[in-house]
């Protein structure tokens, strides 16, 4: 999998966590399943500095919940983030839905991925991007990402390569 980040004066020994508040699947380590994918992230979100890197790595996923290839993982998981988001709204007395952060610091708080021993989960949606399709409209190729929850899972972490941003 690929680990995608701003260049800086010197490469990375280990990946960088995400705490940002919009991440998908909370904070973590982000990785994507596809370099193609990894390198447009570099060239659309990794823009700080004027080049990106990737860097490759080998994921132990024995306890990464499968929500992409696993129906009965991907449904336990679709049921938790409902759960938890109800929880919220009650919680709010009736105020607009919960944000993606409110849900996983919820989830964090109570040591909910913890408690399923989840190391990390596996993630994909669709994208509009152009550059991933060969056939003009047709948006059939799903885009996998990965996020680890704990470094302990990333394996032969490597630099790949570096890029200037358009």
């Amino acid at each position: 999998m690929y680990h995608t980040q701003e260049k800086w004066s010197q490469r990375l020994s280990d990946p960088i966590i995400c705490n940002r508040r919009d991440a998908w699947l909370g904070e973590g380590y982000y990785f994507w399943d596809e370099q193609q994918d990894a390198r447009i992230w570099g060239r659309t979100s990794k823009r700080a500095t004027g080049h990106f890197e990737i860097y490759s790595a080998g994921l132990d996923c024995t306890d990464v919940l499968n929500t992409v290839f696993d129906e009965a993982q991907y449904l336990w998981w679709k049921n938790e983030i409902e759960r938890v988001a109800q929880i919220l709204q009650l919680k709010s007395s009736g105020a607009p839905k919960p944000t993606k952060w409110q849900v996983y610091q919820y989830i964090r708080s109570k040591g909910i991925w913890e408690a399923a021993n989840v190391t990390g989960i596996l993630f994909e949606d669709l994208t509009d991007n152009p550059e991933r399709s060969r056939i003009d409209g047709f948006n059939y190729k799903k885009r996998t990402q990965l996020v680890a929850f704990t470094k302990r899972i990333v394996k032969d972490w490597s630099f790949l390569l570096v890029e200037k941003c358009r």
